[in-house]
C-alpha cells in the first residue's frame, strides 16, 4: 500500500519534489517492480549521509563562486570575474573527483546558476572557436602558446610563429588533428583525456604533443595545451 500524493507535501515549495528535494518520480507496475536501491544499516546510513552532505556543501561552493563571478562582471571588474570563474571551475573539478571517489552521482543541475557565462572560465573573454573537429578557447593560443614569457611560448617561436600568428596556429592545429593518431588516453566517469602528436611550424616543422579533453556531455574535444615532444 502506498501513501497517495494527496496526503503528502507534494505541491509545496519545501515539500516532496520541491526545492532541493532529491526524490524523482517514476512509473511502477504493480508486481513487476524490483527495487534496486542499496539498503544500509544504521552505521552505513550515517556514513552515506555524511558523504552526501559533503557533496551538497561542495555544490553550494561552486554556485557561490559562479554567483560572485557574475556580480563582479556586472560591476565591470572583468579581471575579478575571470578569477572567480577559474575558482568555480576548480571547485567543480574537485566536486567531480569527490563524487567519483565516493561512488556518488554528479548532478550538473545542482551547480548551475541562471545566466552564468561558462565560456569566460578559461579567461578568453567569451571567445571560443569551434571547428568541425574540436573546440578551441582562443586564449589558449593568445594567452599561453604565443604569449612571450609563457611556459611553452619559446617552443612555438623557435619554429617560426609570432605572437600575432594565432589564426595560423589554429589552422595548423586543425590540419594536424588526426583521430587515428590518438594516444595517452585517460578515461573517467566524466571525461576522456587524450593526446595527438602533430608537426607544427612556419620556418621549420617540429613534433608537438597536443592535449585534449572531452566531457561525456560534449560531442567534440576541447583543446587543453601543446608542447614539444620527441615522440613521433
Amino acid at each position: 500500500t502506498y501513501t497517495p500524493l494527496s496526503e503528502t507535501s507534494f505541491g509545496e515549495a519545501a515539500g516532496l519534489f520541491g526545492i532541493n528535494c532529491g526524490h524523482r518520480m517514476r512509473g511502477v507496475s504493480e508486481g513487476a517492480f524490483i527495487s534496486r536501491e542499496k539498503e544500509f544499516d544504521g552505521e552505513e546510513t550515517s556514513e552515506e549521509y555524511r558523504k552526501v552532505q559533503r557533496q551538497r556543501a561542495m555544490e553550494r561552493g561552486v554556485r557561490k563562486k559562479k554567483t560572485e563571478a557574475d556580480m563582479y562582471e556586472a560591476a565591470g571588474d572583468k579581471d575579478a570575474a575571470r578569477d572567480f570563474r577559474r575558482l568555480a571551475s576548480d571547485e567543480d573539478r574537485k566536486l567531480r573527483d569527490y563524487c567519483q571517489k565516493e561512488g556518488l552521482s554528479y548532478r550538473r543541475d545542482r551547480t548551475e546558476v541562471y545566466g552564468y557565462k561558462k565560456v569566460d572560465i578559461s579567461g578568453n573573454g567569451g571567445i571560443i572557436k569551434e571547428t568541425d573537429k574540436f573546440i578551441m578557447p582562443t586564449a589558449k593560443i593568445n594567452e599561453f602558446l604565443l604569449k612571450p614569457g609563457a611556459k611553452h611560448a619559446k617552443e612555438f617561436f623557435d619554429v617560426g610563429y609570432t605572437p600575432n600568428d594565432g589564426d595560423k596556429l589554429l589552422k595548423d592545429i586543425e590540419l594536424g588533428f588526426d583521430e587515428t593518431k590518438i594516444w595517452d588516453i585517460k578515461e573517467s566517469d566524466f571525461e576522456t583525456k587524450f593526446s595527438i602528436n602533430m608537426e607544427l611550424g612556419v620556418t621549420q616543422k617540429k613534433v608537438f604533443q597536443t592535449v585534449w579533453q572531452q566531457e561525456k556531455n560534449e560531442n567534440k574535444p576541447r583543446f587543453i595545451t601543446a608542447y614539444r615532444t620527441k615522440r613521433k
